[in-house]
């Protein structure tokens, strides 16, 4: 029996297209392309799970979403109103089911963008618009002297 073997780079140009989403290597693409760099969305905040219990205390029907667990200072969240304890139900349209599925919508959307959204506080729902801000460099970070290496 023949059994193929492949280079690492072989089995990545090979699996890449089926596990790349087609719009990311498409914003990669154009971002190396117009600045020479790929930068990321940031929300700056730390997020967790909304467990039963969470949810029961919010009067939610079942958990869902991410709950905000700390907002960075004079990050685009803190600007826009996020407060801890809102919880995260749609980020620009999309809905967020669990609490990884907020980093990668965050990190997709394009820096200077203004999208909404949807968050459950204190038992309301709310809509607030926020302007996405470039994820910090880790220079960036030490020269604040802030410690977050897990914002999103």
């Amino acid at each position: 029996m023949l059994i193929p073997r492949f280079t690492v780079e072989q089995a990545v140009l090979w699996a890449c297209p089926l596990l790349c989403p087609v719009n990311v290597v498409e914003n990669v693409y154009k971002q190396l392309r117009n600045k020479g760099r790929v930068s990321r969305g940031w929300l700056g905040v730390f997020i967790q799970d909304v467990t039963r219990e969470l949810a029961e205390s919010f009067d939610m029907d079942h958990p869902h979403g991410a709950l905000i667990a700390k907002v960075l200072p004079d990050g685009p969240a803190e600007k826009a109103g996020i407060e801890v304890g809102d919880i995260v139900v749609k980020f620009n349209g999309e809905k967020v089911s669990f609490s990884s599925d907020l980093p990668p919508l965050v990190g997709s959307t394009l820096v200077e963008t203004t999208v909404s959204v949807d968050i459950i506080r204190r038992s309301k729902h709310k809509t607030i618009q926020v302007k996405i801000s470039e994820l910090p460099t880790d220079d960036e970070v030490i020269a604040k002297g802030f410690n977050y290496p897990n914002a999103r």
